[in-house]
């Protein structure tokens, strides 16, 4: 049989005798440096929110949140993250919010919301395109879909899955290869619009998104798939992730990027794409220690003239700290999450390997 690697980046970091959290070094040169002509970078990301409606009174997220982030992200051809909220003007408390509200009944206390200017700040931080095809989508009604859409590409950020044509791809292109993106989720809070959202079935989604990828596969150099689904919580991809992920692999994609689970999930190599199948959280209020466990994604496309091309990735630890911004984490600790996930990959038969040369071979 043979054997994989993936290797998984793990960050030099100064080590501190401080009984306070040692602070990050600089992220290493090869992290923030532009790739060599003739290749295309993409870092992904997973679920950010900025802020969230509690017993209906919205708490808004600190505004500098990419500050450790934004070099690692500019520093890539292409940037991706899931944003899982509403971007819309809005009330700051919802009407019949208390906790034995009609809001309260209706998960309403969980809703998210973000500012219209959170839409810039995305785009100042680095990222590209973004999905917002996800189970919160509909959190201020099916009006807010075309909004949210509309504030995301005012900042200069393409968009995929919900808004008008949610199933239709985007194609960016960058240093003469064009990078095809689809994206859907699996799961919805409230019965969907196809005019709406992508929004796929999960025992339809290796059909439907299959046929999705075949049709795209022959007008790009690249196929990325983003996907919001899985089990949330849950660190081990379920079957049904699985089986999806290598239809659309074997249909033509090359990159899966998943989203939902809150937690990192393993990474995989198959047919020498790569699979995601969570990229856990990238801004989030959670708590426990390993929902704010995170990580950019560093994606490497070589294009091939004719046949599908080779795709390189590395893994960058990053963690969520008390005020929900996402930055590399100390050294114990990324050593730590680099061993976690290395042993989640592991039950694909994709073995990590950590080191500056950051290569996913092949044999």
């Amino acid at each position: 049989m043979r054997v994989r690697f993936i290797v998984l980046g793990l960050w030099a970091f100064a080590s501190s005798a401080q009984a306070a959290p040692a602070a990050p070094a600089p992220a290493p040169a090869s992290a923030t440096a532009k790739p060599a002509a003739g290749t295309v970078t993409l870092r992904a990301v997973g679920d950010i929110v900025f802020g969230r409606h509690h017993d209906g009174v919205l708490l808004r997220f600190k505004d500098d949140l990419f500050s450790a982030a934004a070099p690692l992200l500019s520093a890539a051809d292409l940037a991706f993250a899931n944003i899982e909220t509403p971007i819309v003007d809005g009330p700051d408390v919802l009407p019949g919010g208390g906790r034995g509200g009609p809001v309260r009944r209706g998960l309403g206390w969980m809703r998210f919301r973000a500012d219209p200017p959170r839409a810039r700040a995305l785009a100042a931080a680095g990222f590209d395109i973004v999905s917002t095809a996800n189970n919160h989508a509909y959190d201020f009604g099916a009006a807010s879909i075309p909004v949210t859409r509309r504030h995301l590409e005012e900042a200069g950020l393409t968009t995929l899955g919900s808004g008008a044509e949610p199933a239709t791809p985007r194609i960016l292109e960058r240093n003469g290869v064009k990078v095809g993106f689809l994206g859907a989720t699996l799961v919805s809070n409230r019965p969907a619009d196809p005019a709406e959202l992508s929004y796929v079935a999960p025992g339809k989604a290796a059909e439907v998104l299959g046929a999705r990828v075949r049709e795209l596969r022959p007008r790009v150099d690249v196929v990325v798939v983003s996907l919001h689904w899985g089990t949330e919580y849950n660190q081990s991809a379920n079957a049904g992730q699985i089986a999806i992920a290598h239809a659309l692999v074997d249909a033509g994609a090359d990159l899966i990027l998943g989203h939902h689970p809150h937690v990192v999930q393993g990474l995989e190599r198959y047919q020498g794409a790569v699979i995601a199948y969570s990229l856990g959280n990238f801004v989030f209020d959670m708590a426990d220690p390993v929902k704010r466990e995170s990580m950019i994604l560093d994606v490497t496309f070589t294009a091939s003239a004719g046949g599908r091309p080779t795709v390189a990735a590395r893994a960058l630890p990053m963690l969520i700290d008390r005020d929900h911004v996402p930055a590399p984490p100390p050294a114990a600790r990324a050593a730590a999450m680099r061993a976690a996930w290395a042993k989640l990959a592991r039950r694909f038969g994709t073995t990590g390997a950590e080191g500056e040369a950051y290569a996913l071979v092949i044999p």
